[in-house]
Formats: C-alpha cells, structure tokens, sequence
C-alpha cells in the first residue's frame, strides 16, 4: 500500500505528502521583506495560536521583517492591549 502510488494519490489528492516532503526546501526560500513592513498603519502584531498553531508565527520570528513590535499570544483571552492599530 504504501508503495502504491495510484492509491497514495487517490487518497491524497491535494498531494499534502508531497507539500509536506517539500517543506525543507521552502525554508531555504529567499523571501522579499519591506522595508515598510506590513500594509497599514499597525503599532504592533499579535498572532494567536495555540499548540501547533502557533508554529506558523515561530517560523515567521525566524526571518527579518517586523518593524514593529510583534508578540505570539498562546491563552484563551486576547491581551487588553490590542487595539484597532493592532494587526491580530
């Protein structure tokens, strides 16, 4: 079965085995950054995310880019903190 590639892409047609098998390669990607940072006046980023969630926004940690101050929150509760300026 798991040599059989007929059914491999039966069962996964949206070939997530493949995306996935890629990963290392789009860690590897260049990325452009503005210098600017993100679209619209922000005074900060909050991403939410719990458990694997959040490993998104610790990738994201891993390149330049973040002009502004930028926090991953990991509770039930959004900080008191974020506002309208907040890009969440």
């Amino acid at each position: 079965m798991l040599d059989d590639l007929k059914y491999i892409h039966e069962k996964d047609a949206q070939d997530a085995l493949g995306i996935a098998a890629k990963q290392p390669e789009q860690l590897l990607h260049d990325f452009s950054v503005s210098k600017t940072g993100p679209a619209g006046p922000f005074a900060n980023i909050v991403y939410a995310g719990m458990g694997g969630s959040s490993l998104a926004a610790l990738i994201s940690q891993t390149w330049p880019g973040y002009n502004v101050p930028f926090e991953i929150s990991r509770d039930y509760h959004i900080p008191t903190y974020v506002s309208k300026e907040t890009l969440f």
